[in-house]
């Protein structure tokens, strides 16, 4: 771990429903427009500088239940047989922090099924902005998901203290907090109270193996990466951008292919750093300074030959 890189852990207590699940790279995002908000545009292009060169000043977790990290993507070959269920194991998603320091091939047997958050539909009226009044049309109704969190949740941090004091990183997420996370903050979805905002010794912990455990979405391509010996599920990233640029004429962002958390990225090599992946840039058509975390915490094990 690189001795300016500090990790931390923030627990934060849901106050309302959220818009979608906290990710790493929507996260990610509103800290750099809260940073624009509180410090200047100026101080984000510093914090910036080398992002995209294996030099990010902060990479940011998804968010997980209190104490617990997602199971690893591996095939079921892997972990210890067991007398259960093959549809019951799949539901078990979460392994409890305390117990990853077990054998990996028993973390399924270890691993628990979590009510992490309970999906709704809900039903909003459109608002004519001119006349302050609901549309047309029925009243124009339209439907979209919302999440209730059933408990705290943990984000882990990777910071670069130099760049960015523990405080700075602090007050940013508090104002975040107020406004509200992700889709629908205008609304009042995505407001969170900080439970704790501390130092984790969990990724010196873990620091030495063959194979990351990814904390967020990430981006491996051409790193170096054994194919053959990697695990992972791929999804689209359609990013759009947040705060006064959803008003620029394009609020999205170009698509990113990303491998999707927990995902499990081998290497012979024993480079192992506190995160992997890479920043990209190119991804904005409007704002050609934007870039997407392409980065994800990491932890280090030996899976492949556990």
């Amino acid at each position: 771990m690189s001795e300016n890189i500090q990790a931390y852990r923030l627990e934060i207590n849901p106050k309302t429903a959220f818009g979608g699940k906290i990710l790493g790279t929507t996260l990610f995002g509103q800290i750099c427009w809260s940073i624009v908000e509180r410090y200047g545009q100026n101080r984000l292009e510093e914090l910036l500088n080398g992002y995209t060169e294996n030099k990010p000043f902060l990479v940011v977790s998804d968010g997980f239940p209190e104490n617990y990290l997602p199971l690893p993507i591996l095939p079921s070959y892997f972990w210890q047989e067991q007398n259960i269920d093959r549809k019951e194991l799949k539901k078990r998603k979460w392994l409890a922090v305390k117990n990853i320091s077990e054998s990996p091939d028993k973390w399924q047997l270890l691993a628990e099924k979590i009510d992490f958050g309970c999906e709704q539909n809900h039903l909003h009226n459109s608002i004519n902005r001119q006349t302050a009044s609901t549309g047309e049309c029925q009243f124009a109704p339209y439907q979209s998901d919302e999440i209730w969190f059933s408990g705290n949740l943990d984000i882990y941090f990777l910071l670069d203290t130099e760049k960015f004091s523990a405080s700075e990183l602090e007050q940013v997420i508090r104002d975040i907090s107020n406004i509200g996370y992700g889709r629908d903050a205008s609304i009042g979805l995505g407001k969170f109270s900080i439970e704790e905002f501390v130092e984790t010794d969990l990724f010196s912990r873990y620091a030495q193996g063959k194979d990351a455990l990814t904390l967020a979405s990430t981006c491996p391509q051409g790193l170096g990466f054994d194919a053959d010996k990697s695990f992972y599920r791929v999804h689209t990233h359609f990013g759009r951008h947040g705060n006064l640029a959803v008003h620029g004429g394009n609020p999205f962002k170009k698509p990113v292919l990303m491998a999707e958390t927990a995902a499990v990225l081998h290497r012979e090599d024993g480079k192992c750093q506190n995160f992997v992946g890479q920043g990209i840039s190119c991804v904005s058509q409007i704002y050609p300074n934007t870039v997407h975390q392409g980065y994800a915490p990491a932890l280090w094990f030996d899976f492949i030959s556990a």
